[in-house]
């Protein structure tokens, strides 16, 4: 005896339709890139940007990046120009010092710790 098929209706999340249309357009775009020029450039983009979540919620990470970017490339440069050229290193104590503020003020129980150097910091 056969089973009649009921025909079952797929419901799909709009979100994820969102999400699979952005990540093919994101992969079009990689590929183009990689086509015109050097394929090493995308692949060293896609590497630093892989520590980029650790770097903006975690102090510590941002803070051991500020070190290893002291140890290793102390002097080096962007590549681009916003009326000055930043380092690596500005850069990385900025994301430390933007991740300390937006973690301090979306917990403001933590507040500032007082110390008696605060008056030789602030000088």
């Amino acid at each position: 005896m056969r089973v009649p098929l009921r025909p079952q209706s797929i419901s799909i999340n709009p979100q994820t339709v969102v999400a699979v249309l952005l990540a093919v357009a994101i992969g079009v775009v990689a590929g183009a890139v990689t086509a015109q020029v050097n394929p090493i450039i995308p692949l060293a983009a896609v590497i630093a940007l892989l520590p980029l979540p650790w770097l903006l919620t975690r102090p510590l990470v941002s803070f051991l990046a500020a070190v290893g970017v002291i140890t290793l490339l102390p002097f080096a440069t962007l590549p681009f120009k916003i009326g000055l050229t930043p380092t690596f290193l500005e850069v990385a104590l900025l994301i430390g010092l933007g991740v300390w503020a937006f973690g301090l003020a979306r917990r403001p129980e933590l507040g500032l710790v007082r110390s008696p150097l605060d008056w030789g910091v602030l000088l």
